[in-house]
């Protein structure tokens, strides 16, 4: 959450910006019991995309929205109380169904859904969608939440439009080259075979040396003072999600 304020002392949820090495104090502490959203479905719903962060520079993550377009919108006569909408994935099942309720005192600039979803009925005028898959809502009554329909409840379905990477999704900056070049080495060292037939394997090496050797901690100051933060983190072997997601991203980008 973001110590943004917006409003009437609502926060925004998932803004643009995330800054590795901000301090966290015992904000996490107070607010572990605190409810953002609620998912109804008829198993657990699986992971929820949000906001994806794409570019990176000195310790902080940024969103790229600037390509949006416009779901195709599908007008309920008979129902006037919410609009449908369509993301076009290939599979048009709706053999599954999430009703999804935001907390009152939350702003939610994005939409949270599986990456599988097809459809969404939602109170609002119109939906556009990022290449990265990133809804946005616009004219939308937050209080009624929104309804999404896929083919199937998985627990990490990925994004199905996926573009083709380009310079900025494989950028890394010059600073880390070297540390991630030594990491590189020490994880294939640990290999019983230094190649990788696909990028899979190379992504499960990455998940399981970092399971094996590094701690899940959130710390209150996550970054060594002064340091690059994905540094700090192959250094120190101890941090929150957000230093574990990043170190994957810059490997798997320095590995191409």
């Amino acid at each position: 959450l973001s110590s943004f304020r917006f409003g009437r002392s609502k926060y925004v949820i998932f803004n643009r910006e995330v800054k590795l090495d901000r301090t966290i104090g015992n904000y996490f502490d107070k607010y572990k019991d605190e409810i953002i959203l609620r998912a109804i479905s008829t198993k657990a719903p699986g992971y929820l995309r949000g906001r994806v962060y794409e570019n990176y520079q000195r310790g902080t993550w940024l969103v790229n929205d600037s390509q949006k377009n416009k779901l195709k919108l599908i007008k309920n006569e008979e129902v006037l109380i919410f609009n449908t909408f369509l993301i076009n994935t290939g599979n048009e099942s709706k053999n599954a169904r999430i009703d999804i309720l935001p907390a009152k005192k939350y702003i939610n600039e994005v939409l949270f859904l599986p990456g599988n979803t097809n459809t969404i009925d939602i109170s609002a005028g119109s939906l556009t969608i990022n290449t990265a898959g990133t809804v946005f809502p616009e004219e939308w009554d937050m209080k009624t939440g929104y309804t999404v329909y896929m083919p199937d409840i998985e627990n990490y379905s990925v994004y199905q439009n996926p573009v083709d990477p380009n310079a900025s999704l494989l950028f890394v900056p010059y600073d880390l080259n070297r540390k991630l070049d030594e990491f590189i080495d020490t994880i294939m060292k640990n290999r019983a075979s230094n190649k990788f037939y696909n990028d899979i394997q190379l992504v499960k090496c990455i998940e399981s040396y970092l399971l094996s050797y590094f701690k899940y901690e959130i710390l209150e100051n996550p970054v060594e003072k002064g340091k690059e933060p994905i540094i700090s983190f192959f250094e120190r072997q101890t941090g929150h999600c957000e230093l574990f997601a990043s170190a994957t991203v810059m490997l798997l980008r320095r590995c191409g």
